[in-house]
């Protein structure tokens, strides 16, 4: 099932409270198929108009908090250095070992591999353009391997001031980690 398709059971839901929306958000049966030979995305951008209403923000809302079981918003230098240089040695390493068998021509395909909203540029971008509107926004999810916080400030050409987000991510208490991670960890 394509996370365009209109599903018949749904796991996606909104709570309206006095200064807050919540919004719990599905990022697991509404995916993306970009194509039939790679990994899937994080949000159809049909599941992605469905979970956030485009509507101005509510009157009297001032925060909207997101749960999403996939970080936004992850460290930088583990966002755009260690983890595509990780996911590549991954497929390398299962090639070297098995040939394409495992990796069926299909790049990224460790457990691991494309899961934060980060590694899709393309849908990270549509997240956050969607939710732009509210302006003050709050992120919870949930990573196996680290737990972090921080934010980012998204500004328009015409904006005086920014929309702020703000990343929460929890992690497991106990987590063995690969070697390199604990170092990379420990050093940065």
């Amino acid at each position: 099932l394509d996370g365009s398709e209109n599903p018949p059971l749904k796991w996606h839901y909104s709570l309206k409270g006095a200064r807050h929306l919540l919004l719990v958000t599905d990022n697991r049966t509404r995916r993306s198929f970009v194509s039939p030979v790679g990994p899937p995305g994080n949000m159809s951008p049909a599941a992605l108009e469905e979970v956030i209403p485009a509507e101005p923000r509510p009157a009297g809302i001032e925060v909207v908090i997101v749960v999403t079981s996939l970080p936004v918003i992850g460290p930088p230098l583990f966002d755009e250095v260690i983890a595509p240089l990780a996911f590549r040695t991954y497929d390398l390493i299962s090639y070297a070992k098995y040939g394409n068998e495992r990796l069926k021509s299909m790049p990224g395909t460790n457990p691991d591999a494309i899961e934060a909203w980060a590694f899709a540029p393309g849908a990270f971008e549509g997240l956050l353009k969607r939710l732009e509107p509210y302006r003050r926004v709050v992120f919870l999810s949930g990573d196996v391997h680290y737990g972090s916080g921080q934010f980012l400030s998204y500004w328009k050409k015409e904006d005086v001031e920014p929309a702020r987000f703000v990343q929460f991510t929890s992690s497991g208490l106990r987590n063995v980690m690969p070697e390199f991670i604990r170092f990379a960890d420990r050093s940065f």
